[in-house]
């Protein structure tokens, strides 16, 4: 089984389906550093593999330091394990043992266990959360999200089907159908925590012949399209977020702001349109380029900066020192001294309630509901493919009046 990482894995199938070209662009570019969300979640999967191999109890009553000595988790990923990280596995772990028990004794089950489809192309694979599967039933491919940023869907999710399909091929499609779950615990959904869609083995197969395998195959072509879109901030194209060139994104870039910066040498130089001079379709393509630009933009910085760490200079700008908040050395020692001249109100904060949510963890939902209010803070804009519901304009608010 092939291990490691594949440029044309799951969790950016999104991307390179989408944009091919992607791939041999980003190629050589050294992604940064993991973010503190990247890393929690990475946490939350080793713990969360823990336990289902080894029990939930016995695995969440240990100490970090026993965690670390039996591997299951790293010595980084210890800060992230909590009382709140236990808890929101438990939800996972109770979502896939509740399966396994519902499941026939003859039932696959696997952990963190890798598959390929070299049958489609040599550099699809990759490693699933958790799996059961009913020979001849159902084949059920569990993904946990820890991130609470981004709502996940589970409908046409690239990455679950490519998983899915993995999951299918090592087991020689002998499956009648296949239900994808996510477990997303921190994330608000109508829907609730826990949301899957079931697809035919048919239809999955289909996917992957005409879709999957196609895009595969061009991402290795010389001419393969680079096609900027959604996909380039969701799902992480290193050569936007890197602050590396992409053609596709500059062209889209000069277009939606309609200037040429052949012609700019200073900021004064550059005029954009008002954007009540603008018709409609073009403030929709504003609006759909927009992140890609700052994730872009932001990109840029980054990049700037390590330049100018390791010496070199970019025209006009310089280093400076981030600005710093005094702390305290030592909060304890400090208020134990203060404290001898001085009353606790002038040295403490107030006690403040704690929010609703955190209220619930603590104490649970009961007799809470009719406490809390939930505000109306105004909307906001969003692509129609936004799982949130439309609402009603002032304007039409204002007609129904009449």
């Amino acid at each position: 089984m092939t291990t490691g990482h594949s440029s044309i894995g799951g969790s950016s199938a999104k991307r390179w389906i989408n944009c091919p070209g992607s791939v041999q662009l980003c190629a050589g570019i050294t992604a940064p550093p993991p973010k503190d969300y990247a890393l929690e979640g990475t946490a939350a999967h080793s713990f969360a593999e823990a336990c289902l191999k080894h029990g939930y109890e016995k695995v969440a009553g240990m100490t970090k330091d026993t965690l670390i000595a039996h591997g299951f988790i790293t010595e980084e990923e210890s800060k992230w394990i909590d009382k709140e990280l236990k808890t929101h596995v438990k939800i996972y772990f109770d979502t896939v043992m509740d399966c396994v028990h519902k499941a026939h004794k003859s039932a696959i089950f696997e952990v963190e266990k890798g598959f390929d489809l070299k049958h489609l192309h040599p550099d699809l694979y990759g490693t699933n959360d958790a799996l059961i599967g009913e020979f001849m039933g159902t084949l059920t491919v569990f993904d946990l999200k820890y991130g609470k940023g981004n709502l996940v869907d589970v409908k046409e999710n690239y990455q679950l089907m490519y998983y899915a399909l993995g999951a299918l091929a090592k087991y020689d499609w002998c499956f009648h159908d296949v239900k994808m779950v996510i477990v997303q615990p921190r994330a608000y959904s109508a829907e609730g925590a826990i949301r899957s869609h079931t697809m035919t083995v048919e239809d999955l197969v289909a996917w992957g012949e005409n879709v999957l395998q196609p895009a595969a195959r061009k991402t290795a072509s010389p001419s393969a399209p680079l096609v900027p879109g959604a996909w380039c901030h969701e799902n992480f194209c290193p050569a936007i977020s890197g602050g590396q060139t992409c053609p596709a994104v500059m062209k889209e870039a000069y277009a939606v702001a309609q200037i040429e910066f052949s012609d700019v040498s200073t900021a004064e130089d550059i005029c954009f349109p008002e954007p009540s001079a603008m018709a409609p379709v073009d403030v929709a393509k504003v609006l759909t380029f927009a992140p890609l630009l700052s994730a872009w933009s932001k990109g840029v910085v980054i990049y700037a900066q390590s330049l100018m760490e390791q010496g070199l200079s970019v025209p006009g700008f310089k280093l400076i020192a981030k600005r710093s908040i005094r702390r305290w050395k030592n909060p304890e020692q400090t208020a134990e001294l203060l404290i001898l001249d001085h009353r606790e109100d002038q040295l403490f904060e107030p006690k403040k309630l704690k929010s609703v949510a955190q209220m619930e963890k603590a104490i649970g939902k009961e007799g809470l509901t009719d406490l809390w209010e939930q505000p109306d803070n105004g909307v906001k804009i969003a692509p129609e493919s936004h799982k949130s519901q439309a609402v009603k304009s002032s304007a039409e608010l204002d007609f129904e009046k009449i």
